[in-house]
């Protein structure tokens, strides 16, 4: 199975030469609290955007056939290269569940 998730990141700060944000994205997996899968972080390769303050983004994640059934977590964390302080770095969770 695949999971698809989208996200909104707000008030990116903007790179002076091109206007546009320089974000960097993770992903975690958590299954009964248990850490099962820790992604890289990846530049973010964003779509031309209407409005560059409020970025909508979106991504795919392969689930392996092998995944136990049970209670899981998906943790989108986006960090912002060009921000400083505690507004650089922000995350998001989602609960999901795996049946049979």
């Amino acid at each position: 199975s695949i999971i698809a998730y989208t996200y909104t990141v707000y008030n990116a700060q903007l790179d002076p030469a091109t206007g546009q944000p320089k974000l960097s994205i993770q992903t975690k997996l958590y299954h009964n609290g248990q850490l099962v899968m820790d992604g890289k972080p990846q530049s973010a390769r964003l779509d031309k955007q209407p409005d560059w303050t409020r970025l909508n983004d979106h991504g795919y994640m392969q689930l392996a056939p092998t995944m136990a059934p049970g209670d899981y977590n998906i943790q989108i964390t986006i960090t912002d290269l060009l921000a400083k302080g505690k507004s650089a770095v922000t995350s998001q969770s989602v609960d999901f569940e795996v049946i049979e």
